[in-house]
């Protein structure tokens, strides 16, 4: 629901093999990653099936965090929204991603 925040913790192997930045397109990340993020986000709070509406990504990370998305629920009597975001550029080892 909205104003609950949570945060998902995704191992560094599983972001360099479903997460990355496509190498064709680097500022979009890999095909399939709305599925994984949405399997971490069932995890642990299970609510609502989310539809994923845009991201940006930001290798650039002077003004802005490096990930953000935006997803809402698809139940039509449900308005929850959600923003995953990303601050800091992954490095080595698990990548913390905030929702809220």
């Amino acid at each position: 629901m909205e104003g609950t925040q949570f945060l998902i913790r995704i191992e560094e192997e599983e972001w360099n093999r479903n997460y990355r930045p496509d190498k064709a397109n680097p500022h979009r990340l890999l095909t399939g990653w709305t599925d994984e993020l949405y399997e971490e986000y069932y995890k642990m709070k299970g609510r609502c099936m989310l539809h994923f509406l845009k991201h940006n990504l930001k290798e650039d990370k002077k003004y802005a965090a490096y990930f953000r998305g935006y997803a809402g629920c698809t139940f039509s009597d449900c308005p929850a929204k959600y923003t995953f975001v990303i601050r800091e550029i992954p490095g080595k080892g698990p990548i913390k991603v905030e929702a809220m």
